[in-house]
């Protein structure tokens, strides 16, 4: 299993996780930026990004909705509350980035493919 692989099941996982019995937002927000690294590095392939991808937008709702349901919340526990909402923000600013680096990841896989099938090789992605 590639560093990709591993990086996007374990976002999957803990994104899915999280929607149902929450994390720790500064922990998500680490393991975000590992994807991020990783899709910038060049080490995905289309399939991580599709996964990614599925996941991304639920999470992105999810945030959304706690912050709408629960914005008392986050006020009135003090320094626990801001703690929780700072990471949870973080993370929306982080996967603010994400479609425009997915684009460009896929420009490149696109690239890699046509170059590969000019070569005469096949299709291993």
């Amino acid at each position: 299993m590639s560093r990709a692989e591993m990086l996007v099941a374990a976002w999957s996982a803990y994104a899915e996780v999280h929607c149902t019995a929450p994390l720790n937002y500064k922990f998500l927000f680490g393991t975000l930026q590992s994807v991020k690294q990783c899709l910038l590095e060049g080490g995905a392939t289309a399939s991580d990004v599709t996964r990614f991808l599925d996941t991304f937008q639920r999470f992105t709702d999810h945030c959304y909705e706690t912050i709408h349901m629960h914005r008392h919340l986050f006020s009135s526990q003090g320094p626990a509350g801001f703690y929780s909402i700072e990471y949870l923000l973080r993370c929306l600013v982080l996967l603010s980035e994400f479609p425009e680096l997915i684009k460009k990841t896929a420009e490149k896989l696109e690239d890699a493919d046509a170059a590969h099938l000019q070569r005469g090789e096949g299709h291993d992605r």
